[in-house]
């Protein structure tokens, strides 16, 4: 990796955000995985399901979407979580993270029903964006 990329992952590392998309893996040895999922309970708004492997992946996996109300930096978010920060990074689009959750803008991969979306209870943004993409995707 050159220095360049360093320092931009460097910066990143500080950068403050509110929305935070993480990867986490069941079966993982660097984290305790129960405890990372009962500790997203500290967290006021989040959402997460977990994923089969499809043909090119190859381990089940959980995604996890995390809104704050104060921006963070990865770092504080993962240790918050007990993992290593590679498993976090920033939130490109909220939307999309949302809706990836359940894969429905990506028909050619194994689709979920929002049910099986883990929703904080006052995480009302996520579930009405959930609910409105399904209504969506039965009308068209």
């Amino acid at each position: 990796m050159s220095k360049n990329q360093q320092r931009l992952e460097e910066a990143i590392k500080q950068d403050r955000f509110r929305n935070f998309n993480v990867l986490l893996y069941p079966e993982t040895t660097s984290y305790n995985y129960s405890d990372v999922i009962f500790k997203l309970n500290e967290f006021k708004y989040y959402a997460w399901i977990e994923h089969t492997p499809e043909s090119d992946e190859k381990k089940k996996h959980t995604h996890v979407f995390i809104h704050l109300d104060n921006a963070a930096t990865l770092t504080a978010v993962a240790n918050n979580l007990g993992i290593p920060s590679n498993f976090v990074e920033p939130t490109k689009s909220v939307r999309s993270s949302c809706r990836y959750l359940t894969h429905i803008d990506y028909p050619d991969k194994i689709q979920y029903d929002y049910k099986d979306v883990h929703i904080s209870t006052l995480n009302l943004l996520i579930t009405c964006i959930l609910i409105i993409t399904t209504i969506m995707l039965c009308v068209y």
